[in-house]
């Protein structure tokens, strides 16, 4: 699949071993046969960064921030871990949507973009709210995230939880229901 070993102990949350493969002088720039580097996004967009957030590898990040896998790296086409791949997903976009609140605040500690938008528009907020991730709804308030903000489709993050993910109207019910209430607990404007 093109993908470096770098890149593979990323996903897998394999710390250790991006421990050894430094440890043995393992260029972090090597390339895949597609021209990508442990900086970069592989075939299909995604960097170790954007890995690591979207399966919670809190210790990755890390170790990857302290080896100079920044979170500003850049790939061949001038995208960076702040921004989007294929589905328009950054790590904190990603973290979000699967409720990794110990990633969110790491990306916050090292100025990850906090206010990135997916290609429908949502914000982390939204996203979280969506998918009844109640932890993450409640961080991202008490760090700042309006929960009255409309995204493109002129909808706020009540709207998100009410409705849950296109694909599913049942998906995660009762942590929707949580979310609606942590929501209203904050003010959400029932109205809009």
């Amino acid at each position: 699949n093109g993908m470096t070993p770098f890149l593979l102990a990323s996903w897998y949350g394999h710390v250790r071993v991006l421990e050894f493969l430094k440890s043995v002088q393992c260029n972090v720039e090597a390339r895949d046969k597609n021209g990508n580097g442990a900086n970069e996004k592989h075939g299909n967009g995604m960097t170790p960064f954007l890995l690591a957030s979207w399966y919670g590898h809190v210790r990755v990040l890390e170790f990857l921030k302290s080896v100079q896998c920044n979170v500003e790296a850049r790939d061949k086409n001038g995208n960076g871990a702040n921004e989007k791949h294929g589905n328009g997903m950054t790590p904190f976009l990603l973290a979000s949507w699967y409720g990794h609140v110990r990633v969110l605040e790491f990306l916050k500690s090292v100025q990850c973009n906090v206010e990135a938008r997916d290609k429908d528009g949502n914000g982390a907020l939204a996203l979280a709210s969506m998918r009844g991730q109640d932890r993450a709804v409640d961080f991202l308030i008490k760090n700042g995230h309006s929960v009255n903000e409309k995204r493109e489709k002129k909808r706020t993050a009540l709207h998100s939880a009410a409705a849950g993910p296109e694909y599913s109207q049942r998906f995660r019910k009762a942590e929707r229901v949580r979310v609606v209430k942590i929501l209203l607990e904050n003010k959400a404007d029932a109205g809009v």
